[in-house]
């Protein structure tokens, strides 16, 4: 999909350039997800064996938030992938916690020492929200594992 800049700011008058990078965006869907879509696809590999999320991790927020920003789009898919089974999670943006990110980011790429308290704020503020934010998400399908995905009606390619 590309690299999706944008521009975060912060009162002060702080300002950065940043971006991201969806793995997908869906296009012609806006019946079913008004607003728009994006796809974010995780293969996680844990303890040695890859295994798909059973949750949403807060850590995991503002790289998904900072997805919804830069695309415009309403609504992120999540995809935990592993070759035993996948789980896919809803994200919805929320722009307060966009904003506050923003404002952080803008901070920090100023580097000002005069801002430190506000930065930690931010900081404090984006950790607790990317928790409650995580809570949130909802796990829309849990697909098990599987010799062959096919997307079409009929048999697989290979068989």
């Amino acid at each position: 999909t590309g690299f999706w800049p944008f521009e975060v700011s912060h009162p002060s008058g702080a300002r950065a350039s940043v971006g991201a990078t969806p793995d997908a965006i869906v296009r012609g869907a806006e019946q079913v997800w008004p607003g728009g879509l994006v796809v974010e696809v995780k293969c996680p590999f844990r303890g040695g064996q890859p295994a798909p999320h059973v949750k949403v991790l807060p850590r995991m927020m503002p790289q998904l938030q900072g997805q919804l920003l830069a695309t415009g789009a309403a609504t992120l898919h999540l995809v935990s992938w592993s070759p035993y089974g996948s789980t896919v999670f809803r994200v919805t943006a929320d722009l307060d916690y966009q904003r506050e990110m923003g404002e952080a980011l803008a901070l920090v790429a100023r580097q000002a020492t005069g801002d430190g308290e506000e930065l930690g704020r931010l900081s404090r503020a984006v950790r607790e929200r990317s928790v409650v934010l995580a809570k949130r998400s909802e796990r829309v399908a849990l697909i098990p594992p599987s010799e062959c995905v096919s997307v079409y009606d009929g048999p697989c390619a290979d068989g």
